[in-house]
């Protein structure tokens, strides 16, 4: 998350004072709970393997902690265009923050695909279970 300077080009310009549905809190909230279901799923699926289950099985509980991830990189790829990509530009390093991003999505193109139609039904199934 650090760069050379210690920080992304973002940081220090958010008001994390802010309650509410948006805030800093909330999306931290939310992200951690999805990575510790997706972890808890994969240990389900570590000990489907040890027990030698069907194949198939194992791949479709694959599948579902990927799409789980790829979700969780979608909200965050947006908390970072939402709270620190405008501010960036404004304070003047834009062209520094969108080489950062240039060169993140290199190594993620999920996050730019669009998202399947029930998709975002089955993330508010997550939110609700875990939150």
């Amino acid at each position: 998350m650090s760069q050379s300077q210690g920080q992304p080009p973002g940081a220090g310009l958010v008001d994390n004072s802010r309650g509410g549905q948006g805030s800093d809190v909330d999306y931290h909230r939310r992200t951690i709970n999805r990575l510790k279901t997706a972890r808890g799923h994969l240990e389900g699926i570590v000990k489907m393997v040890e027990a030698d289950a069907w194949c198939p099985d194992i791949m479709k509980q694959l599948a579902a902690v990927q799409g789980m991830l790829e979700g969780t990189s979608r909200e965050v790829f947006r908390h970072h265009l939402e709270r620190h990509v405008g501010e960036a530009i404004r304070a003047g390093r834009g062209e520094q923050i969108v080489d950062e991003l240039m060169e993140t999505l290199k190594y993620d193109k999920r996050v730019l695909r669009p998202l399947p139609a029930d998709a975002d039904d089955s993330l508010a199934d997550t939110e609700t279970e875990t939150g």
